[in-house]
């Protein structure tokens, strides 16, 4: 499970300020080759904001693509997970692991969805399975494996504030970028 903006959080505005990419990332990773700053340049090229693309860079980094990297090692059993409640930084999905550890109430407040979310973990722990429904009833649909299609699952909601939680197929400049 990854959230949907991660990393913005760990990219300073003022430092990236008036940066090109392949500036940024030559001071964030002043041995690499500068072949590789091109390359990288050219991944992320459909990014027109340079802190959008820093943010992007650092959590593909740091968090989006191993997770890929562990899915992949899992094979047919590995499921991977998007959490995009907004904001959806880093941390921002914990409430929802485990609302007992109050940190207050999390901004998309609705039972279904609560339910659906830590329900999935809980049945992937006892059955290795979050389709298993083991206790309670979930709105959570079918959660195909990695290998079958790349698709992902996304706990969100829409502007109407109601779950929006489905299976889709993860972008394949995603996947070129973690490659």
């Amino acid at each position: 499970m990854t959230n949907a903006h991660e990393d913005n959080i760990f990219v300073d505005v003022d430092l990236v300020d008036g940066l090109s990419i392949e500036e940024y990332l030559s001071l964030l990773l002043p041995l690499l080759d500068n072949s590789v700053y091109s390359t990288v340049s050219e991944l992320y090229a459909n990014f027109t904001d340079i802190y959008d693309t820093a943010s992007d860079i650092m959590g593909d980094a740091i968090f989006v693509c191993p997770s890929y990297g562990l899915v992949h090692a899992f094979e047919d059993k590995g499921r991977k997970g998007l959490f995009a409640i907004p904001p959806a930084y880093h941390g921002d999905d914990l409430g929802y692991y485990l609302p007992s550890l109050s940190l207050g109430v999390p901004p998309y407040n609705n039972s279904a969805f609560d339910t659906a979310f830590v329900s999935s973990f809980f049945n992937f722990a006892l059955a290795n399975n979050p389709n298993m429904r083991i206790d309670v009833p979930s709105i959570i649909p079918f959660w195909p494996t990695w290998s079958n299609g790349s698709q992902e699952m996304l706990f969100n909601c829409t502007e109407d504030f109601l779950p929006d939680i489905h299976a889709f197929q993860t972008a394949d400049i995603q996947l070129e970028r973690c490659r």
